[in-house]
């Protein structure tokens, strides 16, 4: 089979050989060339101005930022992402969720509570630092917390929990010699025992130890100074 080449209109880069050769029609000219060329020259340019909207199949419309290619009837369009709700899940109940819960199975569905495990662990205590003002007590800093008192101090217990759930927190407090700490909890009243709260001040860098129990039946936090340094 005879093979068209001319030289002086499209020099090669190389020479032809096997199947590489090809014969284009360019600014009316009938040329020769290669598989490089090809796509080098004609190829990979129309590649490099292709839009996605170019695609036979896509179809984009007002595209906004975030917005994903979805496949529908046929082709791809731009829409927007519907995240949806945990709650909106069939099995899945949330009710009241505060910080620090977690989804626990309950038989038929998953509900936001507190592990009531917790067993074969180490707890992470938490330090609050020296403070002085509102101090808030988050469960999600886990339930073993302390903190030295850096003046007049206010140590703000979290909210009860839902019906069935409880938390104990174990507070440990470094007396800096002069201020007494208070107590209050979001939406609770703060019960000690024997109706008496601790009311002698420690000598600096002393330790009080605290534990406080929640209870949802009756909006109150059970709390007792289970150890003091002298």
């Amino acid at each position: 089979m005879s093979k068209f080449f001319d030289n002086t209109v499209y020099p090669l880069a190389s020479s032809l050989g096997g199947d590489e050769i090809f014969i284009i029609h360019q600014n009316d000219k009938s040329r020769t060339t290669d598989f490089d060329k090809v796509v080098d020259d004609i190829l990979q340019p129309l590649v490099d101005n292709l839009l996605i909207n170019d695609i036979s199949d896509v179809n984009i419309t007002n595209r906004q930022n975030g917005q994903v290619l979805m496949y529908m009837n046929n082709e791809w369009i731009n829409s927007d992402i519907n995240h949806g709700n945990l709650n909106d899940v069939n099995d899945v109940t949330i009710l009241g969720a505060i910080e620090g819960q977690m989804l626990l199975w309950k038989g038929t569905q998953w509900e936001n509570g507190f592990d009531p495990t917790l067993k074969g662990y180490i707890e992470t205590e938490f330090d609050h630092g020296t403070v002085a003002g509102n101090c808030n007590i988050n469960l999600i800093n886990g339930n073993v917390q302390r903190l030295r008192v850096g003046g007049s101090v206010n140590i703000i217990l979290p909210s009860i929990p839902t019906q069935g759930n409880n938390w104990n927190i174990t507070l440990k407090v470094v007396s800096n010699g002069s201020d007494l700490p208070t107590f209050s909890a979001t939406g609770a009243t703060v019960k000690w025992n024997k109706n008496d709260p601790p009311t002698n001040i420690i000598s600096a860098d002393m330790v009080s130890i605290y534990i406080f129990t929640s209870d949802y039946e009756s909006t109150s936090v059970y709390a007792s100074l289970v150890w003091s340094e002298e």
